[in-house]
């Protein structure tokens, strides 16, 4: 039995959910074959990224999905992690900000977020920048309390 395209991005973007990421290749790689569209391309190149360090590869499919598609988020998302797998953090965040802009994508926030590692300032009244604050974090995270 053939499945149809839409069967086949389905199963592949829950595969992604579900951690089985050479499950999703497989299915990208079918949907793909069948009707070559910027979703499919996009998620493909993220999973070639993921499943086979093919991360050049994986950029250039991507940025040609977002060039046909440039108001899509998912292809921000894609793109953003594919940057991730390649240690290339500043981009990626560069690209999740700019897929952020489009709308509010939950995935896309939950990306973001992972950047966001700093804790609340010691002293809320002061502002973060302030000496006490910062010579107080520092203190208290050497000393194990942060």
């Amino acid at each position: 039995m053939v499945e149809d395209y839409a069967q086949l991005i389905q199963k592949g973007i829950a595969a992604l959910k579900h951690n089985s990421p050479v499950e999703a290749l497989m299915q990208f790689e079918q949907a793909d074959t069948q009707r070559s569209t910027p979703l499919s391309r996009s998620y493909l190149a993220y999973c070639l990224s993921k499943v086979k360090g093919q991360h050049q590869r994986a950029i250039s499919l991507c940025q040609s999905a977002l060039r046909d598609e440039p108001h899509n988020s998912a292809h921000y998302l894609n793109l953003g992690r594919i940057y991730l797998n390649a240690d290339r953090k500043s981009q990626a965040m560069q690209v999740f900000r700019r897929g952020i802009k489009l709308g509010p994508n939950p995935e896309l926030l939950e990306e973001l977020k992972k950047f966001d590692r700093r804790q609340p300032p010691v002293f809320s009244a002061l502002p973060r920048t302030h000496l006490i604050n910062k010579f107080s974090g520092k203190f208290l995270s050497f000393i194990g309390f942060r």
